[in-house]
């Protein structure tokens, strides 16, 4: 058994089964009382409620015309918030534009709106995922993919489509719009330069310094690792046991590190802070 035979071997210990059983008919009724999907980007209720969705056809892409594109837009106080879906991974555009007036009275087509702009990622690339929801002066879009059971998102100022913000997170807990700011809380997923198993102390400190984790709340990472080392065990070809090679390089994985944080958003910056809750940790994927 070889180091690249236990690529598929890096995953949690843990595995669970979910069945979803439902019918046709149902989903469909589903999909006719929410075609924006609203349920699925706000399950836990913590953002604005729009002032009004509207979802229309869209045109096809020229390289496939036989998508049935749908364009999703939705009205907030003083700004607009346009999904064009192709039914792809990810959406094909986000967007966001300053409105004034009556919410119909804003048109929902695909044609730029005046001062529209994209939502980008920190380094300016458009945003490859979805829009999960507004609060206060702000919107939220998260990722198209999760990684280590945690999805990237960013926030963007409403009116002005600047990016603010971006982290990754297994779940938004609670959001706080307080004036010309926003305070979010979430479960922050934590992708650390190292293996807190193959170097602990060393390890501990450079997480620290990114993340200003106390002491008290290091975690114990040994228990997951040993997991995945039984699992390779286990599958090791013709049960020839793991060779020292292949356990250090498997104790090398970096951790993968959840705990609760809190970004305070003003005057178009963040700070970050931990919360005072056990951080956990095993190996990422």
């Amino acid at each position: 058994m070889t180091a690249r035979d236990l690529a598929g071997l890096r995953r949690p210990g843990v595995f669970r089964l979910a069945l979803v059983v439902c019918s046709w008919a149902s989903l469909a009724a589903a999909q006719a009382d929410d075609p924006a999907h609203m349920a699925r980007r706000d399950p836990a209720g913590v953002f604005d409620k729009p002032l009004l969705v509207r979802v229309a056809p869209a045109p096809p892409p020229a390289r496939h015309p036989d998508v049935k594109a749908s364009l999703a837009c939705f009205s907030y106080s003083d700004f607009l918030v346009k999904e064009l879906d192709y039914h792809e991974k990810g959406a094909e555009r986000l967007s966001l534009a300053p409105t004034a007036g009556a919410p119909a009275d804003v048109p929902c087509d695909t044609a730029a709106l005046p001062g529209e702009k994209t939502v980008t990622d920190a380094s300016g690339g458009p945003w490859s995922g979805y829009f999960q929801g507004v609060k206060g002066r702000f919107a939220v879009f998260d990722g198209d993919d999760a990684v280590d059971d945690s999805v990237a998102f960013v926030v963007v100022e409403g009116a002005t489509g600047k990016t603010v913000f971006s982290d990754s997170a297994r779940e938004i807990v609670a959001l706080e719009a307080k004036g010309d700011g926003l305070t979010l809380h979430f479960r922050r997923g934590f992708h650390a330069p190292c293996s807190l198993v193959a170097e602990p102390d060393a390890c501990w400190r450079r997480i620290q310094e990114e993340t200003r984790l106390s002491d008290a709340q290091r975690p114990d990472c040994a228990p997951y690792y040993a997991v995945l080392f039984a699992q390779a065990d286990m599958m090791a070809e013709s049960r020839q046991r793991l060779t020292k090679d292949i356990l250090k390089e498997l104790a090398a994985d970096p951790s993968f590190l959840v705990y609760d944080a809190t970004a305070e958003i003003r005057g178009g910056a963040a700070t970050l802070t931990p919360g005072d809750g056990p951080a956990l940790c095993r190996p990422a994927i």
